[in-house]
């Protein structure tokens, strides 16, 4: 029965610059399922573009990717049902421009979908001058949602929360 609140969606962005397809999960709400929770990583790495170079593909984005997927896992195997639909993203192309999420969010404008709210996970555990906080993006964010963040970083870890 929780079956059937799940589809999984496999997005062809149609170009020919990239042949990578994003992945969206939907978890259908029960209240007003026309209202969408997003929460996002990609995909893709810079793997391989410079030879010389490290290919951060583990922090960049396997660590957000897992942190979406772990989310997802949860939900799935609890009772939970939720009020609003919450979408799984992995987008393709991210390192190329951002080019998934932004042929998803063109889709999404055009269809005049009620997208509620979208986070982004992306670097989740990224410590590299070895701070010990976690980072929130601050520019171009709803407020509202990184305030409820700081609450749960406070409430569940032990490193504190920064807006960068």
């Amino acid at each position: 029965a929780r079956r059937a609140l799940f589809t999984v969606e496999l997005v062809n962005h149609n170009t020919n610059r990239y042949q990578q397809e994003s992945v969206v999960c939907k978890m259908r709400g029960s209240v007003t399922p026309e209202l969408i929770v997003i929460l996002g990583s990609h995909i893709d790495s810079t793997a391989g573009w410079f030879p010389s170079s490290e290919a951060p593909g583990a922090d960049d984005d396997a660590s957000g990717s897992a942190s979406v997927l772990e989310i997802l896992r949860v939900l799935a195997y609890s009772d939970y049902v939720p009020k609003k639909s919450i979408e799984f993203h992995s987008y393709a192309a991210e390192e190329m421009g951002l080019l998934g999420s932004a042929d998803i969010a063109a889709r999404y404008k055009s269809a005049n979908a009620q997208v509620h709210v979208m986070m982004q996970m992306d670097m989740n555990g990224w410590n590299p001058r070895n701070l010990n906080v976690i980072a929130l993006v601050s520019n171009g964010v709803t407020r509202e949602v990184n305030d409820f963040v700081k609450k749960v970083i406070t409430a569940y870890c032990d490193w504190p929360a920064r807006e960068m």
